[in-house]
């Protein structure tokens, strides 16, 4: 439709078909990213971790990045706050019965891990992965 229309001397309509086009596009794209959270949160559960540090992933990138917009039309992801307050109701109806007393926070490997994380976007020195 946006082709033949530009043809036609309406690149009016050429952008407003392009515009709907972006916006169905990027809702299918958030969509998407609520499942791959969503599918985030069971493994999460599975492996034994708790689910409540995943909202707080997006607590704290809001922190050190600020609060992005999701523009209708082009953003492919939604901002920090919807998907936080996304993962914070999907704990509320999925795992309300979650016996939280069991589940690990700040494992050791996970403590390695964010500390290399943290040295090598530091620049003080180079994560090394040694094979099986």
């Amino acid at each position: 439709m946006p082709i033949s229309s530009a043809g036609y001397g309406a690149t009016n309509l050429a952008q407003l078909g392009n515009m709907i086009e972006g916006a169905v596009r990027s809702g299918y794209s958030r969509a998407l990213e609520n499942q791959a959270d969503r599918i985030g949160l069971e493994y999460m559960v599975r492996a034994g971790y708790d689910p409540r540090e995943a909202p707080q992933l997006w607590k704290q990138m809001t922190k050190a990045y600020g609060l992005q917009v999701t523009n209708v039309f082009w953003s492919t992801h939604d901002n920090q706050a919807t998907r936080r307050s996304y993962l914070m109701n999907e704990i509320k109806n999925n795992y309300s019965d979650l016996n939280y007393s069991q589940v690990q926070k700040d494992a050791d490997n996970f403590v390695q891990i964010r500390s290399a994380v943290k040295d090598a976007a530091s620049g003080k020195k180079t994560i090394k992965v040694k094979g099986n």
